[in-house]
């Protein structure tokens, strides 16, 4: 499928050879794979090396309309959660760049910056589109603990035979 697929294909470039690939995936319909170019790799690889800079805001597709841009976390102690931003929170633009067609890559990039650098972000909360507010948010170096855990206290171990485990 490969060498029929992509011989059909002009690539006297590298703009057209990675517009082949991504012709090439999207005939696989899969909404999890998709080609990274060597930049947005990069800004991957730096997403999950454990810190980052920038405002500490994970980020999403609105479930229900599929094209807003919604903050799905902000990172405890970070500069958007000082400044008030929580789970469920529109983000309508990035230093006056609409996020309406951005991909979460492209405000991902908007978001993050040189440490100290200052950072426009206007936002409204869930349901509530007009009453939009503008938030200045330094950037930082901001920890990413995919995982977060507690021990909850006076919570005994379930009473299991050795070696049995419950999943």
């Amino acid at each position: 499928m490969r060498e029929t697929y992509l011989k059909k294909e002009t690539m006297s470039n590298r703009g057209q050879t990675y517009d082949a690939i991504r012709k090439l995936l999207a005939t696989l319909d899969d909404p999890f794979t998709r080609f990274l170019e060597p930049s947005r790799l990069a800004a991957l690889r730096r997403g999950t090396a454990g810190s980052v800079t920038g405002v500490g805001l994970e980020i999403t597709y609105d479930g229900a309309a599929g094209s807003d841009i919604v903050v799905l976390t902000p990172t405890p102690g970070g500069p958007a959660d000082r400044a008030g931003v929580r789970a469920g929170d529109v983000i309508v633009s990035i230093d006056g760049t609409s996020t309406e067609g951005l991909s979460l890559y492209d405000a991902s990039d908007l978001l993050q910056g040189e440490a100290n650098s200052q950072v426009e972000v206007v936002l409204h909360g869930p349901n509530d589109p007009n009453n939009k507010h503008t938030l200045h948010l330094a950037r930082q170096k901001v920890s990413i603990n995919p995982v977060t855990y507690m021990t909850c206290p006076n919570v005994a171990a379930p009473a299991l035979p050795p070696g049995e485990c419950v999943l």
